[in-house]
Formats: structure tokens, C-alpha cells, sequence
């Protein structure tokens, strides 16, 4: 008995090494096979990474630190400020045209003339790239500014006006901060 188990196992241990050897083969023929499928795919799929070219220069990179269209000159705020113009209160973070990215919406106060101050709504629009700053609308005689939110895609702006309280409605079109009621 002992001489027919030992006669069984070569023939397993040959059994076990066929076996071995055909999956080498469907495993090499298989990768052959697929390797030529892929290089058909690398055909279509450019190798190369496209340059990306920032086209506007007038690119900030945070929103305190950005240039805004205001009073149909382009101002650049350094930290915030600029000789003529200064954000008031902290940005109000929301995503203004709806692409997933946060942007900013800011309140500028700029120095009008015989000493009187006028507010501006703008908003910083964010890229990959930095931030870009949209036109800026200025906030009819407004002596003081209480709250800035966002709700239903606009921008809500609450003042006062001589005693009375008053609200005004922006809302970033093509890139364009407009009032709407």
C-alpha cells in the first residue's frame, strides 16, 4: 500500500505543476492580449498635460488682495485697502456662481467727496488660479450698512437711509454683480 501512494504522488506533484504552468500561460497570453487593448486607449487619451494660460492678469490671490472694477476704475485692494477704497467687514463666504467653490461677496467703503463715504457690494469670484474681483455696485446713500447675507442666490444687503431701515438685492449675472429686487 505504501508503494501505491507513493507512485499517486508524482503523478499529483505533475498534475499540480501542469496546472501551474497553463495558468502562467492564460495569465501571459491574457496580459498580451489587454496590453494591445491599452495601447489603443493611449491613442485617444492626449499624454501631454495642456498649458493652462491665465488670460486676465488682474488675478488676486484671497479676496483682500484682489482687483475690482469700482466706479469704472480697477482698484487693487493690498490687505484690504486702497487709498481710495476698504473692505469693511469680513467677506461673506458663499457660492455665488453656483460651481461648487465658495466665493466671496464684500462690502467696500469707499471715500467719496466733501467727506462723504459711499458703500459698494463686490464679490470675489474664485478660480483654481486665485481670485478674481467682479464689478462693484454702489448702495444708494446709504449712511450705514447693518447686515450682508445670502439667500435664494442673492446677495441681501440691510441699511439705514436717514432713520429708515432699507434692503437692496444683488445677484451675480455672467460674471456680473447686478441689483434685482
Amino acid at each position: 500500500m505504501k508503494k501505491e501512494i507513493q507512485k499517486d504522488i508524482p503523478t499529483r506533484k505533475g498534475s499540480l505543476i501542469l496546472l501551474f504552468l497553463t495558468m502562467v500561460v492564460i495569465i501571459i497570453y491574457a496580459y498580451l492580449s489587454d496590453s494591445q487593448s491599452r495601447l489603443d486607449l493611449y491613442e485617444f487619451i492626449p499624454l501631454e498635460i495642456p498649458k493652462i494660460e491665465i488670460v486676465d492678469k488682474k488675478v488676486g490671490v484671497d479676496p483682500l488682495n484682489a482687483f475690482y472694477l469700482i466706479d469704472g476704475q480697477v482698484v487693487k485692494l493690498e490687505n484690504g485697502a486702497s487709498p481710495e477704497f476698504g473692505i469693511v467687514r469680513s467677506p461673506l463666504i458663499v457660492d455665488l456662481d453656483e460651481d461648487g467653490v465658495n466665493d466671496d461677496a464684500i462690502l467696500v467703503l469707499g471715500k467719496g467727496l466733501e467727506g462723504k463715504h459711499s458703500y459698494y457690494i463686490t464679490a470675489a469670484i474664485k478660480y483654481f488660479y486665485g481670485y478674481k474681483g467682479v464689478n462693484a455696485v454702489l448702495i444708494k446713500d446709504a449712511l450705514t450698512v447693518d447686515k450682508v447675507s445670502y439667500a435664494d442666490k442673492k446677495i441681501k444687503v440691510n441699511y439705514s437711509l436717514d432713520k429708515r431701515k432699507e434692503t437692496a438685492y444683488f445677484q451675480l449675472v455672467d460674471n456680473q454683480l447686478k441689483g434685482v429686487e
